[in-house]
Order: C-alpha cells, then sequence, then structure tokens
C-alpha cells in the first residue's frame, strides 16, 4: 500500500504461466483508494520490452492511479 495526496494506493503483483506454458507472466495492478472511490474511470495497461522492468514505470502508474485509473502492467514485457 503507497500513501499519497489521493489516498491510499494498493499495490498486488501476480505470476502465471503463458499459454505456452514455457514462460512465466509476471502482472502488477495498482488500484484507487477503495476508501474515496468506488469505481475508476478506466484501466491503462502499460506493456514493455524485454530489457526493462515495471519499476521503471511505477512512477507513471501511480500517477495514472490518484487521477483514478487502475494501472495493470505486464512485468518482464512477457504477454501471452
Amino acid at each position: 500500500m503507497t500513501e499519497t495526496s489521493a489516498g491510499k494506493i494498493k499495490k498486488e503483483e501476480h505470476i502465471f504461466k503463458s499459454t505456452s506454458g514455457v514462460c512465466d507472466i509476471h502482472t502488477v495492478i495498482w488500484y484507487p483508494d477503495k476508501e474515496k472511490y468506488e469505481n475508476p474511470l478506466g484501466v491503462v495497461q502499460i506493456a514493455h520490452g524485454m530489457i526493462d522492468h515495471i519499476e521503471r514505470f511505477e512512477g507513471l502508474a501511480l500517477y495514472l492511479t490518484c487521477l483514478l485509473y487502475t494501472s495493470p502492467s505486464p512485468r518482464d514485457g512477457l504477454l501471452s
């Protein structure tokens, strides 16, 4: 949980297998503070390349989440 001026932002990380079963898919989802906002305005998906990492985009995800968007992102550029 991250505390911001817009409230608490919840961060969830998940890992699941790709459809081929060869790769692990790492995802991160940031949620707006449910105590303040019942429904987000939309969803923004951040996808990046193999050399990048999601932590580099965390500031953007937190900013978007403060604007009431949910920001899910596949980690490590692996998409099913």
